[in-house]
């Protein structure tokens, strides 16, 4: 079965007659920016995103409302905002010139446009709580929320993302043209019986209450947050994200140059661990309350309810520090192997593998494999193809593989005889919780 055809390269007024298309299939709020509007944005942010500063690459966001006065209204909690005495022409010298004032997703230009500015006009600097950001990535389970405005950004060279607050509405990238999926998950679906393998390792350290799907929630984001942390990166790099049943078929097939010794390889699932038992105690003292909300507990409840609280943030910013630091061992040329039960295998990883000649291999629309087509591999670089042969070997396990240019592809082996390949796969925000 083959997928839908697109188009064999995308521009900038692609996006922009996307995303015009698509805030106006979801009406409600705030009314869609002119079309005009969104092409010159576009381009701007097209053009620029290939520029450097004192060879930096040129990364931004931008926030852009219809006039100064629709900020004050974009987000319930109030943004801190350096306003200028005097508006900027929105051109792409000036936008270069800002960028290196602020980084994406956690402060933005604020741009407004409107019928005296239809060309937009750069009227300040936003700080944007980073929050959503760390939330965005899996680090955190808490979050404000974006701006309900455009939010557009570059990422990378030719990488260009628009947004209705927390919402993406269409990205530019590789010459392709990504609308909004389904959902993240669904890109996830080929690696379903993995997570379900892992969080049925740790079951037996994770408490939950009832219907309770927090422990999915938080062992996937362990996973996506080392991935997602790899991309941020820039450099390019793989996670072999191996099944308990394939251990020991790695060895044949990777030269593990720093592997990882007994308990030093249990980080990441001691860290994950801890983090449930912290939640754990903390939802068995809200449990105690007389009635809703942590203001019917008696003085020594709310005492112990702090200290809980303290406790469980702790244990949150312990296990984010845990994927940032797993996440920055790809700098060393390899993969990192990580297994379901969360622990470090080793690092520096070089797949050997030839592939298996019994296994086909197809471009998959997502992950659920109902739409592909077929691939010949060999129009991929290195790590994409080792990707696919260690995959071709082995019989459950996935590689993520995070290229320079920003995206992310997952393989997975979907039957003996099918290996799958998923470009531009959404990582982030796959399990954001919180208001």
């Amino acid at each position: 079965m083959r997928g839908p055809q697109r188009p064999a390269f995308a521009y900038p007024a692609d996006l922009a007659e996307h995303v015009h298309a698509a805030w106006n299939g979801n009406p409600e709020g705030l009314d869609a920016p002119p079309l005009a509007f969104l092409h010159h944005l576009a381009g701007l942010i097209y053009h620029a995103s290939f520029l450097t500063d004192e060879s930096r690459p040129v990364h931004m966001s931008l926030c852009c409302t219809p006039g100064r006065r629709a900020l004050a209204g974009a987000r319930a909690i109030p943004l801190d905002v350096i306003e200028f005495q005097r508006a900027r022409d929105l051109t792409v010298s000036e936008m270069r010139k800002l960028s290196s004032a602020f980084e994406p997703l956690r402060s933005a230009m604020w741009v407004c446009y409107g019928s005296r500015t239809p060309r937009g006009q750069i009227c300040g600097i936003l700080d944007i709580d980073p929050s959503w950001h760390y939330a965005h990535l899996g680090l955190s389970y808490g979050f404000s929320g974006m701006p309900d405005a455009l939010m557009a950004g570059s990422f990378g060279p030719g990488h260009v993302v628009m947004s209705r607050g927390n919402d993406v509405l269409g990205s530019l990238q590789a010459g392709g043209l990504s609308g909004v999926r389904p959902s993240t998950t669904q890109d996830l679906a080929g690696l379903r019986r993995l997570f379900e393998e892992g969080v049925g390792l740790l079951a037996q350290g994770v408490q939950q209450s009832g219907r309770d799907d927090f422990a999915w929630r938080a062992y996937t984001n362990v996973v996506l947050g080392v991935v997602n942390l790899m991309e941020e990166a820039g450099h390019g790099g793989a996670l072999v994200y191996a099944a308990q049943a394939d251990r020991d078929a790695l060895g044949a097939q990777v030269r593990m140059k720093y592997a990882v010794k007994g308990s030093r390889s249990r980080l990441l699932q001691e860290r994950f661990l801890e983090f449930m038992a912290a939640r754990g105690r903390l939802l068995s003292l809200e449990a105690k309350s007389d009635g809703p909300g942590v203001h019917c507990l008696d003085v020594n409840q709310a005492l112990q309810h702090r200290e809980a609280q303290a406790a469980c943030e702790l244990a949150e910013r312990k296990l984010s520090q845990a994927c940032e630091f797993v996440a920055r061992l790809a700098g060393v040329d390899g993969a990192i192997v990580l297994a379901t039960d969360l622990t470090l295998l080793g690092f520096g990883a070089e797949i050997r593998t030839a592939p298996d000649p019994r296994v086909k291999f197809f471009r998959a629309c997502d992950g659920t494999s109902a739409a592909h087509e077929d691939l010949d591999v060999e129009e991929f670089g290195m790590r994409h193809r080792s990707a696919a042969f260690l995959c071709s070997r082995l019989s459950q396990s996935g590689v993520f593989v995070t290229s320079q240019d920003r995206g992310v592809t997952l393989v997975w082996k979907r039957s003996p005889g099918r290996c799958h390949v998923l470009q531009h796969v959404r990582t982030k925000g796959a399990n954001v919780v919180g208001s």
